[in-house]
């Protein structure tokens, strides 16, 4: 049910309250209060309660706050106070109100769609859906958040989707540390990124993400393995080995590596695998592999929940050799390479349009419809940020495409 315009709308009284901005109160007092109303069907309760509180910017400091921590749960409590406060420093007492209301929107639409509570896409929509509305200076109904919510819901299909072998919606982009991100970086990345394939070697990635996973162990995916995969033995013990480094119960993900060069599907390992799986040590089974006709034959029959493969614009051939062959099991598909070891970043002999970037590069292999992941491999925090930020435009138009698969074919020779 939604409120009706005369008991939530945009009349909200602020005449008592002086301007400028008071000193922000970090008091924790009435977003919930306000959310309790709501969902007891009490708005014009609801309403007087954000309108005529005489603490609103202790209000506002809470609720902003709580948003803040729901996009960066790992921050300590002090980062998101600092966080909150700098955000809401010197804005006119109006547009406080705006930013309350947008704060407990967010609250109120979990209400309203309990079933995707959780889910870490939903949440990241939500929140930015509420700072779209207190940009708003015209509607501050619920229903305008209810439109800001499907538009962007729209948009974010490609940057989230849900994985039925991992049994959860991820965002799309998956991070590697093989490239040396120092420990801050990880961190940074592991506020937005849920699936990160991660090996003991990776010293900066392994100390976030053990504090990352002792935070919130199910909202991420973890995927290792045996340096060297050829026997049962060293197989179960890199499983064990990981658990113990990482502090954790089960691998969402153990996957051989390179399979064929260095690791063997033979039936002892698969045997080892599956008992694994049966202990509820790892959850799914997967291979990293670049022989595409014998992962076309892995997809269509095999234990495998999970394929890593090579696919990029200069290396296309998934698209032939592979992906034909998802239908009947759907195991999920993790691309990697995407840049081509960093070919695609620089141009070819003779090539004079301009050259590809990291993020068409991403973008190049998540407009497939079969990649359920691709993996980032930054050196930098900048290059981090470069790469999420690329999510942001969606897929590739059909003229971005042609060119990738242009440019692709010139590198590829």
């Amino acid at each position: 049910m939604v409120a009706p315009d005369s008991a939530w709308g945009t009349d909200v009284s602020m005449r008592a309250i002086p301007t400028p901005v008071p000193p922000l109160s970090r008091e924790r007092i009435l977003p919930v209060q306000v959310r309790r109303n709501y969902a007891a069907g009490r708005y014009a309760r609801a309403k007087m309660v954000l309108a005529n509180s005489s603490r609103v910017v202790g209000v506002v400091f809470s609720g902003f706050r709580a948003c803040v921590g729901r996009i960066l749960p790992s921050l300590k409590p002090r980062c998101i106070s600092i966080i909150a406060s700098t955000a809401l420093r010197d804005i006119p007492i109006p547009d406080i109100a705006l930013r309350a209301s947008s704060s407990v929107f967010l609250g109120i639409l979990q209400i309203r769609f309990p079933g995707r509570r959780g889910d870490p896409r939903s949440k990241m929509i939500l929140v930015s859906s509420a700072v779209k509305l207190s940009n708003n200076r015209n509607r501050t109904d619920f229903n305008l958040l209810e439109e800001l919510y499907a538009a962007d819901g729209a948009v974010n299909d490609f940057a989230y989707r849900e994985v039925p072998k991992l049994s959860r919606s991820l965002f799309r982009m998956g991070l590697s540390g093989s490239f040396g991100l120092d420990q801050a970086g990880c961190r940074e990345a592991l506020e937005r990124i849920q699936y990160v394939f991660w090996s003991p070697r990776m010293k900066g990635l392994t100390l976030a993400l053990r504090d990352a996973l002792a935070r919130d162990r199910e909202r991420y995916v973890v995927s290792a393995g045996p340096l060297f995969g050829y026997f049962p033995g060293a197989v179960r013990r890199a499983a064990e080995s990981a658990l113990r480094t990482l502090g954790v119960d089960y691998l969402d993900v153990f996957q051989l590596y390179w399979l064929g060069k260095m690791s063997a599907f033979t039936g002892a390992v698969q045997e080892e695998m599956l008992k694994l799986r049966e202990e509820g040590k790892v959850r799914a089974l997967g291979v990293s592999i670049h022989d595409r006709p014998r992962a076309g034959k892995l997809a269509e029959a095999s234990i495998l929940d999970l394929l890593m493969i090579r696919y990029n614009a200069a290396h296309p051939g998934a698209e032939q050799e592979i992906f034909p062959h998802l239908a009947d099991r759907r195991p999920a598909v993790i691309a990697y390479t995407a840049t081509a070891w960093r070919r695609l970043l620089r141009a070819p002999r003779g090539w004079k349009d301009r050259v590809a970037t990291a993020g068409d590069c991403y973008r190049f292999c998540l407009t497939n419809p079969h990649v359920d992941v691709v993996l980032a491999g930054p050196r930098s925090a900048a290059e981090l940020r470069e790469n999420l930020a690329a999510l942001d435009k969606g897929p590739l138009s059909p003229e971005e495409m042609v060119f990738m698969r242009a440019f692709g074919h010139a590198v590829h020779g």
